[in-house]
């Protein structure tokens, strides 16, 4: 019996004395290959030094790195190496030393080498196959996956022994590199290194001479035979006289097995969908020699463990995907908002679903449970995660879409290859903004300051709403001026926006976010910081009115002339009109002295626990002797419950049936405030 498509090579130890076996001495039989540990070199053509970029291996600072001694292939050479530069820890190893210099021919360029630590033993002459079986096999960790070896022995002659190694472990399957004879006839830089010589004895004839030769051939690769092909089979015997007649096999076949794995898998939320994700991934490795027909996405439950299967076929899936994967594909029923799921996607051909059975021998790595790395640990870059490969389906790896604004998927989300269905929060409800589209609005505002409030929406979008993002600008497109502001509330659902320009339009709005990203912006309110205007510029004149002034002489007699300048801001801590156009004024007049009357004086008690706001209510729309100026029913502006005085008055004054007021606040501080 003998299996076509595994990798054979035949290692043949010759005298080439005749007559003169080989019947003492040791050497050791080196493997050095993809299925070694890796590290990425850049190698100096002549140059023994080769610069360390870094170890390939996922859990490189775990690993016992390459150290003097072991055997390093470069550009598909083999090299001693003569030592390493130290460090305190493997991944921070910067250059090795070869024995001899570099000869290969990607000098300068950043290359993946293979290394290994050689036998410890060295091999007797005559040995047995299994004791060469175990000799390559202490060369060999199974991982990821199993690279058992089998060999067999045969003396071809009186002086000549032949071992047939045939690689049969499924870590071969992509082909393995020639073994290496090491023995005393090799050079001297493939020996010894610094402060350590040969430990293997010299080979040597019954005769005693040293006139051996030891060959290593390959017989057959891995990967002659191709999947998909057919194959006519014939076999003849063979012996001493030579080859005798063929016989053939009674049919053709075409080898094939399950498909592999999907390659980069990965899952998104939709932005506009509360209960769906969507999927996308590019080829398989290999579809082993049959063309994939479809897809299974499997959807777990992290909760429940409920396992939800969509079978698909290769015409459900869209491409390319807007990542630049090769499929997508939107899983939109059976998922559950704000519930978390793992997905996994397997491919399908004509032998069936998943992936060949030898995949599952690779090796312990990372536990899907935890997300921790266990023991022992394989290189990821050779063959993926365990995960993938010992369940025969790629799992999605949790991705923020780059349109969704400031997406999070956390670290051990991903690791744990976990995500929620969501989508990103619509608009909040509610939106308000100072001085829009009133001044009599319940939100504040001071000559340079904007008050913003809102409610959450209607939907937090699958998971929780944690932060709210308020921008304004003078542009009506947000984010395009050098004015463009923006701040996020972590806390709450309003927001003063400070340092404004007085009389100034800002376009303010508000967007709520989840883990999904930003959603739906509000709709752009416009606000005008402002406050009420200041006096007239210069006292106001009073006069007689004269028929100069174009008055009739019965006006003349009845009436009065008074003249002043409008506000301006040439006085400090003046505020000129306010930030408003002066759109009126008021005219009062007396028989007394203003002076002479008594002023109102209320006196407001605050009783609060330390938090919190109120609001003040004047009502004045019953002006029966039209002596307010302003009639109406108004209502101010929040006021902080530890709000000082002048920012009481501010408040106050800003209120449209409110002109100029004091105010006095005594007990600051305590449960009661008075004002």
């Amino acid at each position: 019996k003998f299996e076509l498509g595994q990798e054979v090579q035949s290692f043949t130890l010759s005298s080439n004395v005749a007559n003169d076996a080989i019947n003492a001495g040791s050497y050791k039989m080196v493997y050095v290959g993809s299925q070694s540990s890796s590290i990425k070199v850049t190698p100096s053509l002549n140059s023994a030094t080769v610069t360390i970029s870094n170890y390939t291996a996922t859990d490189a600072g775990d690993r016992d790195g390459v150290d003097a001694g072991d055997y390093i292939r470069i550009s598909g050479d083999l090299y001693l190496v003569d030592s390493v530069a130290s460090a305190t820890y493997v991944k921070d190893i910067t250059t090795l030393t070869l024995t001899t210099a570099y000869t290969g021919a990607e000098s300068g360029q950043e290359v993946t080498a293979y290394f290994n630590t050689p036998p410890a033993s060295c091999l007797a002459v005559g040995a047995t196959a299994a004791q060469m079986k175990a000799h390559i096999e202490t060369q060999l960790n199974s991982a990821p996956f199993d690279e058992e070896v089998e060999v067999s022995k045969e003396t071809i002659s009186s002086t000549s022994d032949q071992y047939r190694i045939t690689y049969a472990g499924a870590s071969f399957s992509v082909g393995a590199d020639e073994v290496a004879f090491i023995s005393n006839k090799s050079p001297a830089a493939l020996k010894d290194y610094t402060g350590n010589a040969w430990g293997c004895t010299t080979i040597t004839t019954a005769g005693g001479s040293q006139d051996i030769t030891g060959s290593v051939s390959t017989d057959f690769n891995a990967g002659s035979i191709i999947p998909g092909t057919t194959y006519y089979i014939k076999v003849a015997a063979v012996n001493g006289a030579g080859e005798g007649p063929a016989k053939e096999a009674t049919s053709s076949v075409v080898p094939m097995s399950l498909p592999g794995l999907t390659q980069n898998t990965r899952v998104y939320s939709i932005a506009d969908d509360v209960d769906g994700l969507r999927i996308t991934w590019d080829a398989v490795d290999s579809d082993h020699g049959s063309s994939i027909t479809g897809y299974n996405i499997i959807a777990t439950d992290v909760g429940t463990s409920t396992v939800t299967t969509t079978t698909i076929t290769t015409s459900d899936v869209s491409s390319p995907a807007h990542d630049g994967s090769a499929f997508t594909y939107d899983l939109t029923t059976g998922l559950t908002s704000g519930a978390s799921y793992t997905i996994q996607v397997s491919a399908t051909n004509a032998v069936g679903t998943g992936a060949p059975q030898w995949y599952q021998d690779i090796g312990q790595g990372i536990s899907l449970s935890t997300g921790s790395d266990l023991s022992p640990q394989p290189d990821y870059e050779k063959a993926g995660l365990y995960r993938d490969y010992s369940t025969g389906a790629s799992y999605a790896i949790p991705t923020c879409n780059a349109g969704h604004d400031e997406c999070v998927e956390t670290y051990l989300d991903i690791q744990k290859a976990v995500i929620i269905p969501r989508s990103v929060p619509p608009a909040v409800s509610a939106f308000d903004v100072g001085t829009y589209p009133s001044v009599s609005t319940k939100d504040g505002f001071t000559k340079d300051s904007i008050t913003a409030t809102w409610t959450a929406p209607a939907s937090n979008g699958g998971t929780a709403i944690d932060k709210y993002r308020v921008e304004w600008d003078t542009s009506t497109n947000i984010g395009s001026s050098s004015n463009y502001g923006s701040h996020v509330v972590t806390s709450g659902t309003s927001y003063t926006i400070p340092s404004l320009t007085m009389g100034q339009t800002y376009n303010i709005r508000v967007t709520a976010h989840n883990s999904g990203g930003y959603g739906t912006a509000s709709i752009v309110l416009p606000a005008t910081p402002m406050q009420s205007p200041d006096p007239p510029a210069a006292p106001a004149s009073l006069s007689l009115l004269t028929t100069n002034d174009g008055a009739s002489t019965t006006a003349v007699s009845t009436s009065l002339k008074v003249e002043w300048s409008a506000p301006d801001i040439t006085g400090p801590d003046l505020v000129g009109d306010g930030g408003d156009s002066i759109s009126a004024y008021l005219i009062e007049w007396s028989k007394v002295p203003f002076t002479s009357y008594t002023k109102a004086v209320q006196v407001i008690s605050v009783t609060h626990s330390g938090s919190g706001s109120y609001r003040l209510r004047l009502n004045t729309a019953n002006n029966h002797l039209n002596l307010l100026g302003v009639a109406g029913d108004y209502t101010s502006s929040a006021i902080a419950f530890d709000a000082s005085q002048g920012d009481v008055e501010t408040i106050l004054q800003n209120m449209p049936n409110i002109g100029d007021v004091t105010v006095v606040r005594s007990g600051a501080g305590s449960i009661a405030d008075p004002y």
